[in-house]
């Protein structure tokens, strides 16, 4: 995508951005999904090209969907919550002329 941007081309698909944002989530998690559907496909089809494809196919989808979700109930409010703690800590630090517990003369 980034190359895309680089060369002038800019797509604004609004799921093109939630995955951009979910791609952290997507990557922490793709691993395991990937384990969790060759273990599923491989009991239902037996091994060749068909289910590496279903198991590519499962996985994909999977992290993708489950990527969103994470990104949007664990790690956008972990995100927006800390960002609110550093600010209420810089405004704390930037207010006060000493350390809480200091004596100043």
């Amino acid at each position: 995508m980034l190359l895309l941007e680089r060369a002038g081309i800019v797509l604004r698909a609004r799921w093109l951005f939630s995955q951009g944002n979910a791609s952290y989530a997507f990557y922490l998690i793709h691993n395991v999904l990937l384990h969790t559907a060759a273990k599923i496909v491989l009991a239902l089809v037996t091994p060749g090209i068909l289910s590496a494809a279903l198991i590519f196919v499962i996985a994909f989808a999977a992290a993708a969907f489950l990527g969103d979700l994470v990104f949007r109930f664990v790690e956008a409010p972990g995100s927006a919550a800390l960002r609110r703690r550093y600010e209420r800590w810089h405004e704390w630090r930037i207010g006060s002329a000493s350390l809480p517990g200091t004596i100043t003369t």
